[in-house]
């Protein structure tokens, strides 16, 4: 199968002008030729993937199968599945690395096997050796590592899906973190995303609701290259440290980079010891609740969503970290790279959306869905929601998943409801621009790592109540206007009440161990009509 598929992807690549020219930063021909040989790899791994749960999932009807053993046989299943996958994307490595991490997050959402054995992608992967590191940084800067720095931890403190970090001191004293890219990421970017093209395209073929949007997937294939551009990182995250100190929220902390010794695969910047968001040990110790530390995260990221319209896209628990300073606790933002802009009447609009979901006002939500031609306004809510949602109108809600067995239910390709929503969901994805996919896909990521924090977290409440601040400080009519200003007053007094109404009853709840019951009443309370 190996060759074989190698010889169909060598010839793919030629068909679509991937000429061994079209590599860049390929220093050999072994390089180049091994780039059909990754996509051979990525394909065949999926298929067995994908065949093994097919094979399996079939005998769901067998009158003679019982439940329970069915429901054994799939957890093997996803089992297996999660460690092929593993697997694989270790082998690959690189922007792969980066897609298991995301799947990790992606708790009630998949099968757990899946989140539990990708966690380890989150902060271990394999590391380059320290003579690979020292021939990075004569090639990138002309000199060795000890003409900037007067320390060099030849060991790295964390190995990330595209490079490792390193602990150093600059010669004039301040402790930094010296993030190094891995060369293997560079040469083998364009064959990836091209494989990846491929596979998503097999994938549509087999059936309509996996095709993705050729414009969405160029849009990603844009900014994944970007985020090997270490140089357009660090403007990320000067611009991501600015906003916050404009906004003045000191308990938001952004590394300074040190541009001097920074370029397009070293980025070097202020050294942090802070704590890892899912050390619940080390959280426990500096004395603040977990509750707190949540709802930190939350405001912050509504902060960049609704006021600085430019949103970190990457929150993954490796790239989020707590520390005591100067007395106070803050959280530190890490990993730059890859980040959302949101228009600034976007902004306005989707915090509109969020405001009319808690005032229960369903046709202003569509209508300010179809000003931005979201499609399927209802099931857009739900995913801002992140609950349960009524999308076709039928009896059942879409259930936050928590057990493997409704999961397998619900996953039942030939029942009519699975189809309808799968049908809506797909209108509605293909609708919405890339940049807001990924504000759902930062919801999604934050969702999971406050499940891991393992406490009940108002997360509705946080966001809507930034929504409705930003929307206050952004009248779509002169202030000057009394009536206006009354009104914008009693919609804030308004809205106080309704989110004192939904802390009461303690829904839009993320916790470790399930959904509050009383959600889907209030939520789909908002049934579309």
């Amino acid at each position: 199968m190996g060759v074989a598929s190698a010889t169909i992807l060598v010839q793919s690549y030629h068909a679509l002008g991937m000429t061994p020219a079209s590599f860049p930063m390929t220093s050999s021909v072994v390089q180049t030729l091994e780039a059909p040989v990754r996509g051979a790899k990525l394909i065949g791994s999926i298929g067995a993937i994908y065949l093994d749960f097919w094979w399996n999932f079939r005998k769901r009807h067998n009158p003679d199968l019982d439940p329970g053993e069915f429901s054994r046989n799939m957890d093997q299943v996803h089992s297996r599945g999660a460690s092929r996958l593993l697997e694989l994307l270790l082998d690959l490595g690189g922007i792969f690395v980066k897609f298991g991490q995301k799947l990790s997050l992606m708790v009630g959402l998949i099968p757990h096997q899946y989140c539990t054995t990708l966690a380890v992608l989150q902060d271990k992967v394999p590391s380059l050796p320290f003579n690979k590191v020292e021939e990075i940084f004569v090639h990138q800067f002309g000199n060795p590592i000890s003409f900037y720095f007067s320390e060099f931890d030849s060991s790295p403190i964390a190995s990330a899906s595209v490079g490792q970090v390193h602990r150093a001191r600059l010669k004039d004293g301040r402790e930094v973190a010296v993030k190094i890219q891995y060369p293997k990421v560079g040469y083998f970017i364009h064959g990836d995303i091209l494989s990846a093209r491929i596979l998503s395209r097999i994938a549509g073929a087999i059936d309509d609701q996996f095709r993705a949007q050729e414009d969405q997937f160029d849009e990603w294939a844009r900014t994944t290259k970007l985020e090997l551009d270490f140089i357009h990182e660090a403007a990320n995250q000067e611009r991501c440290r600015k906003n916050f100190e404009t906004s003045g929220m000191k308990w938001v902390h952004v590394p300074y980079i040190v541009p001097e010794v920074s370029s397009r695969l070293v980025l070097t910047m202020e050294f942090i010891n802070g704590i890892k968001i899912t050390d619940i040990t080390g959280i426990d110790s500096l004395g603040v609740s977990r509750s707190k530390i949540a709802k930190m995260i939350y405001e912050a990221f509504s902060v960049q969503i609704f006021d600085h319209g430019f949103v970190h896209a990457d929150p993954h628990p490796g790239n989020l970290m707590i520390r005591k300073h100067a007395g106070n606790i803050q959280m530190v933002l890490l990993d730059h790279g890859l980040y959302s802009d949101i228009p600034k009447q976007f902004a306005r609009d989707l915090a509109g959306i969020v405001e009319n979901i808690v005032l229960n006002r369903k046709s202003e939500v569509k209508r300010l869905c179809d000003r931005n031609g979201i499609k399927q306004h209802e099931i857009f809510a739900s995913l801002l929601m992140l609950q349960s949602y009524d999308a076709v109108g039928g009896e059942n809600p879409f259930l936050d998943i928590q057990d493997d067995e409704v999961f397998n239910e619900l996953m039942d390709p030939s029942d009519q409801d699975f189809q309808e929503i799968g049908k809506a969901m797909q209108e509605m994805s293909r609708s919405i621009p890339y940049s807001v996919a990924l504000v759902l896909r930062n919801m999604f990521m934050l969702r999971g790592v406050s499940q891991q924090l393992g406490v009940p977290i108002n997360r509705f409440v946080v966001m809507a109540r930034m929504a409705s601040k930003f929307s206050a400080s952004s009248p779509d009519f002169e202030e000057s206007h009394l009536t206006h200003r009354v009104h914008r007053s009693f919609r804030a007094i308004r809205f106080e009440f309704v989110f004192l109404a939904i802390s009461s009853s303690n829904c839009f709840t993320d916790s470790q161990t399930g959904r509050n019951p009383q959600s889907d009443l209030l939520l789909w309370n908002f049934r579309c009509s």
